[in-house]
């Protein structure tokens, strides 16, 4: 069975990082190797990690589509403090 990944904030980098990252394409290069991902993959030879797959006979297939939501994601704003009810900051739309 293939493995599809993409990564989530802890395998990019520090917790909620984004496309401020400074070792972004570091990150990249440790995800693709680690994953196996081959040499020839367009993966490898672009900027950031998304990608997309389909897999199943004629008239079954699905698509998967592997977002990435870090590489070129701008910075956060968080709140001031948690919406009644929570104990987390959430972060604001900007």
């Amino acid at each position: 069975c293939p493995t599809l990944a993409i990564w989530d904030d802890h395998d990019y980098g520090v917790n909620d990082s984004g496309g401020d990252w400074k070792f972004k394409d570091e990150s990249k290069e440790l995800f693709l190797k680690f994953f196996d991902v081959p040499a020839d993959s367009p993966r490898r030879t672009r900027k950031g990690l998304y990608a997309a797959a389909v897999t199943g006979p004629p008239g079954k297939r699905v698509q998967v589509i592997l977002l990435d939501t870090r590489y070129f994601r701008g910075k956060l704003t968080k709140a001031d403090k948690p919406a009644p009810g929570q104990k987390v900051v959430p972060y604001l739309p900007n």
